[in-house]
């Protein structure tokens, strides 16, 4: 084919009136090599396969019909995306509008750290977020009462959102105790020491993470964790005046008791405290 292609391009040159100029000749030099890329393209295409194998065009098109039923597939069987109402206003700041005018809203009572019990950390997760929506929406509702100087409609409701929201923090804590005994064998993960301050006292200090090392952290290490020697004169006058106060106030109960007792001979506390 290729060379069907020159011959007849060779017979119009030398056709061409009065000897080929060179404008023509470059020409059709131009024709012939567009007219050979696209025979060669053409060629490529259609070249014929090994045996026992397809087409190369063909095999492309069946790929791509398997990609196209894929994905039809993939979206015939996806499961739909579920959001939450949306609102384009500010209204989920402000709860329901038709319980704005009512002078006394009822609610229930507030989740107790026995009925968090029950619950999985999935739903737990959730109540939260529940919780901290609608903690932000009576602290809007209230600031938006203070501001126009009028009662805020069922205040006690933002009590019990704040109480739940407290049980729920102390059951996490609780479930974090438990793991970290199961694990480690104690209720912290990184317990804590006791460590004497400057003054002499006894405080309790939780590890934290640093940035630079230990060996190599100048300020941890610069810290005073002991107290000086002249120090030890004040924490005795110290610990001296904590044990008088403590004395003082049991004296102060044990002359409280026997005014009681006096006054109330006949009291059934006093025979509970016999029998003891």
């Amino acid at each position: 084919m290729i060379f069907d292609i020159l011959l007849c391009t060779l017979r119009e040159i030398m056709s061409v009136a009065n000897g080929p100029s060179l404008r023509s000749v470059s020409s059709l030099l131009r024709r012939v090599s567009f007219k050979t890329s696209c025979s060669i393209d053409s060629t490529r295409r259609f070249v014929s396969s090994p045996r026992g194998q397809r087409p190369s065009c063909v095999v492309h098109q069946q790929n791509s019909a398997k990609h196209l039923e894929q994905k039809t597939r993939l979206v015939s069987g996806a499961r739909q995306l579920h959001t939450s109402h949306a609102n384009l206003g500010l209204e989920e700041f402000f709860g329901d509008p038709k319980l704005w005018s009512e002078p006394d809203i009822k609610s229930g009572r507030e989740w107790k750290i026995e009925d968090l019990r029950l619950k999985d950390n999935e739903t737990i997760h959730k109540l939260w977020y529940v919780l901290l929506k609608e903690r932000n929406m009576l602290l809007t509702l209230e600031t938006e009462a203070e501001r126009q100087e009028k009662f805020m409609p069922g205040d006690d409701r933002l009590e019990k959102v704040e109480l739940s929201m407290a049980n729920i923090k102390e059951l996490i804590k609780e479930r974090d105790e438990a793991v970290n005994q199961l694990q480690f064998g104690r209720k912290e993960k990184h317990p804590g020491r006791w460590e004497y301050t400057p003054f002499g006292f006894m405080q309790y200090v939780k590890p934290k993470e640093h940035l630079v090392p230990k060996f190599m952290n100048k300020y941890w290490a610069s810290q005073k964790r002991q107290y000086d020697p002249y120090m030890k004169k004040y924490i005795n006058l110290w610990l001296e005046k904590v044990k008088k106060e403590r004395w003082r106030r049991a004296r102060m109960e044990y002359k409280r008791i026997q005014k009681l007792k006096a006054r109330f001979p006949d009291s059934d506390m006093w025979k509970e405290e016999k029998d003891r």
